[in-house]
């Protein structure tokens, strides 16, 4: 990724939280679009996940197989939670200055969070 020397140090201040539910492929193909990206950067990425079973168990599965070059933390919640308690919860747990809602199939492109 291009970008000012500053750049680094302010995408580490940057999470990007993808929620998901029941949709593992779809969360698989967003992280595979981005990986290369994210391996070059200092971004973190957090999913929320409150996929049912069999979905949570076969999305594990499939991204342990794959492992990816960025640091990912996972975060199973009951599906039986709302979206506002989930969401609230994980946003507790993120520890970055920014967070960057995103969907299981949001694509960006990060070089605008440089500035």
């Amino acid at each position: 990724m291009q970008g000012s020397p500053g750049a680094s140090s302010a995408l580490e201040k940057v999470t990007i939280l993808l929620h998901t539910r029941n949709r593992g492929e779809s969360l698989l193909r967003t992280l595979d679009h981005f990986e290369d990206e994210l391996a070059r950067t200092p971004l973190k990425v957090f999913v929320l996940d409150a996929s049912e079973e069999p979905s949570w168990t076969a999305f594990l599965t499939e991204f342990e197989k794959r492992g990816y070059a960025f640091p990912v933390v996972l975060r199973h919640a009951s599906a039986d939670t709302g979206l506002r308690d989930r969401l609230f919860d994980a946003v507790a747990d993120v520890g970055t200055r920014y967070l960057m809602l995103a969907a299981d199939d949001d694509f960006y492109a990060f070089d605008w969070l440089e500035e």
